[in-house]
């Protein structure tokens, strides 16, 4: 629809460990945010321009078979998994 605000490009992450027993990393949400507070995700969140390939060039290995925009979503993932987990 015409009032709709454009969509904001996000990714989040799946880790796991399977040793010695299965885990799966997830985080707990602020408590003081609107949407969703205190509840357990994977970490995630916008994509932000530094995530883009042109910042990683000569950095980032095994992209060629893959689209700019795709490369720039793996990044984004990664980092925010990094900041929400310390």
């Amino acid at each position: 629809m015409a009032d709709d605000p454009p969509l904001l490009m996000a990714a989040t992450i799946l880790l796991v460990r399977e040793a010695p027993e299965l885990e799966v990393l997830m985080v707990e949400r602020h408590h003081q945010i609107d949407f969703a507070s205190g509840a357990l995700v994977f970490p995630g969140g916008k994509s932000a321009e530094t995530d883009h390939p042109r910042f990683w060039d000569g950095h980032v290995h095994g992209t060629e078979a893959t689209s700019a925009a795709l490369d720039g979503l793996k990044v984004a993932a990664i980092r925010e998994a990094f900041e929400e987990s310390g």
